[in-house]
């Protein structure tokens, strides 16, 4: 009898554990069909209502094969070596991080050896040219071989360079545009987005002028390796000879393989982006049914030795990252310094050399009637097609 009333008292216990997870497995049931959407509960029709049958029936329909996941992962892979751009950099880094472990778990090829720290370098040079410089040596004398290593220097230069530098803008500075009539210049913007709307369309005209934050390069100036008239032969203007002094200096650096080789994959992602950009261009059959003044700067489809119906004319352009004036303006122009050697506007495949900075007089529409304004920092480009206001 004592036997009997222990087993019962086992049988007691063992139906109360049952009774629990089966209680736990009818609540998860109910979950998971109140919370999959209408369009999915298609599939689950056959299906037995417990937890394991619903998610691998909704796993066989929905889940990505191996060769999308790859592919979702390479396109994410590659976005990433573009740069963070306009992005939050410690977003964009921690993006990086993400993706770069998904394209290890499915042994991507891209993250293999030095090509994950080469890309990353790359990818952040627009940000700070003197860490990528840096850091590309010492991958080349095996002194980082880890990326997670690399990324969280970077992150630290950041934070240092946020605290010794907090009120350093890593970005253009502001085009002034100082109006006259004080009365109606509160209502400046206003009037600019009335006049852009009858405006032709916008240009990408970008300005490669002088900047603080630009690394020293071999011919002894502050610019990028691909808008250097010794390294970069594309860049050159017609009328340009080199300084012997100066190319004696750059040939003696390049000899050394570690900086010529750096300069090469510089100026090799310089080109690949342009020819990207072009092809891009090339099939945008919107543009090609539908010309504008956008479209022809950005095809570079205009000679700067033809004047066009907007050579003497204002483009309001957004865009743009400056005041530009050709020589239609020259009576209205005040010179203030002249441009250094390198200092250029690119527009499409053209790129045109800058006389000089200075002021300008134009007058706007506003919303009371014209208004006269003055704007500063302009750059002078005799041969440029027409004239922007950013």
């Amino acid at each position: 009898m004592e036997i009997y009333n222990l087993d019962k008292e086992v049988y007691k216990i063992d139906l109360a554990d049952f009774e629990r997870q089966a209680k736990a497995l009818s609540d998860l049931t109910t979950f998971l069909q109140d919370t999959i959407s209408a369009h999915n509960i298609t599939y689950l029709k056959n299906v037995e209502p417990h937890p394991w049958d619903i998610l691998r029936a909704l796993k066989k329909r929905l889940a990505p094969s191996d060769t999308a996941q790859k592919y979702e992962v390479i396109y994410a892979y590659r976005k990433m070596c573009k740069g963070p751009g306009n992005q939050n950099i410690e977003t964009w880094l921690d993006e990086w991080d993400r993706v770069y472990t998904e394209a290890l778990n499915i042994d991507l090829p891209e993250v293999k050896g030095n090509r994950p720290m080469e890309d990353f370098l790359m990818a952040v040079e627009s940000k700070d040219p003197h860490f990528t410089s840096t850091y590309m040596m010492k991958l080349e004398d095996g002194e980082i071989n880890d990326i997670y290593t690399l990324a969280e220097r970077f992150r630290h230069r950041l934070r240092l360079k946020a605290i010794y530098q907090p009120n350093k803008s890593t970005t253009h500075t502001a085009f002034a545009a100082e109006a006259t009539n004080t009365a109606t210049a509160s209502k400046l913007d206003a009037s600019k987005s009335d006049t852009s709307k009858s405006e032709a369309s916008k240009s990408k005209a970008s300005y490669k002028g002088n900047k603080k934050d630009k690394p020293d390069c071999l011919c002894g100036w502050k610019h990028f390796y691909n808008e250097c008239y010794y390294l970069n032969e594309t860049t050159r203007p017609s009328s340009w000879s080199p300084n012997a002094e100066t190319q004696a200096r750059v040939d003696e650096a390049m000899k050394e393989p570690k900086v010529k080789k750096f300069v090469e994959i510089s100026l090799q992602r310089s080109r690949d982006f342009q020819a990207k950009k072009s092809n891009d261009n090339d099939n945008n059959k919107a543009r090609e049914a539908h010309p504008s003044f956008s479209a022809a700067v950005s095809r570079g489809s205009y000679s700067t030795g033809t004047k066009t119906s907007i050579y003497d004319s204002w483009i309001l352009d957004s865009g743009s990252d400056t005041h530009l004036c050709n020589k239609s303006m020259e009576n209205r122009y005040k010179q203030q310094r002249l441009a250094k050697p390198g200092d250029t506007v690119a527009s499409g495949t053209q790129v045109l050399p800058i006389h000089s900075y200075g002021t300008i007089i134009v007058s706007a529409k506003g919303p009371n009637g014209n208004i006269t304004i003055e704007l500063l920092d302009v750059v002078y480009v005799p041969e440029y097609l027409t004239n922007l206001q950013a």
